[in-house]
């Protein structure tokens, strides 16, 4: 599992060469966000109401 602080060095995006258009548009949009300091968590907004696991019986 990749963890977006695997690409964030000294608070900075270090981010590997792009390989292919598409690849390169989605890193120059991630290039954009100002990494965190605090630690990745993965949440699921559906219907207005926010998860912190998924589940595929609420879909």
């Amino acid at each position: 599992m990749t963890f977006s602080s695997d690409y964030i060095v000294n608070g900075s995006w270090n981010l590997p060469p792009a390989r292919s258009d598409l690849h390169l548009r989605a890193m120059v949009y991630i290039s954009t966000v100002i990494p965190s300091s605090q630690q990745d968590k993965a949440t699921w907004v559906i219907d207005s109401i926010t998860y912190f696991y998924f589940s595929s019986k609420i879909l």
